[in-house]
């Protein structure tokens, strides 16, 4: 291969000088864009997920205030409320309001394994519960 290249006439060296520096620095400039481009993606996915987070926080003390907030104004139910509350749930469990969610299997939400009526009958415990006991 050396004597291939001094076998070249100047002009020919030139030529693959030429070509072999273009690919080279080529080859340089795309390993330093690639690094500097990552660097500025990292940040920013850096920066998002720090405000994703602040924000996150704050809603969640935003929400824990509401709560409060929420439960200091509202009065207890009675036991009319309660029960009027019960059967509302109950119409809803029979006539089908729930069939219009469905699970993540694809199925309608029926009956027992319907996590919305299961979910509305603990908090309906809860609140009997906790009206019973005061």
């Amino acid at each position: 291969m050396w004597r291939t290249w001094k076998a070249l006439q100047p002009e020919q060296k030139r030529v693959y000088a030429a070509v072999a520096g273009a690919i080279i620095g080529g080859s340089l400039f795309k390993v330093w864009y690639f690094n500097f481009s990552r660097k500025l993606i990292v940040n920013d996915s850096d920066r998002q997920q720090r405000e994703g987070l602040e924000r996150l926080q704050e809603a969640r003390q935003f929400a824990k205030w509401s709560k409060n907030d929420r439960e200091s104004r509202l009065p207890q139910l009675t036991a009319e409320q309660r029960q009027q509350m019960k059967s509302y749930l109950e119409i809803v469990e029979q006539h089908g309001l729930a069939k219009a969610f469905d699970n993540a299997n694809g199925r309608r939400c029926e009956g027992e394994g319907c996590p919305v009526l299961a979910r509305a009958r603990r908090a309906v415990a809860g609140v009997v519960a906790d009206s019973s006991s005061s």
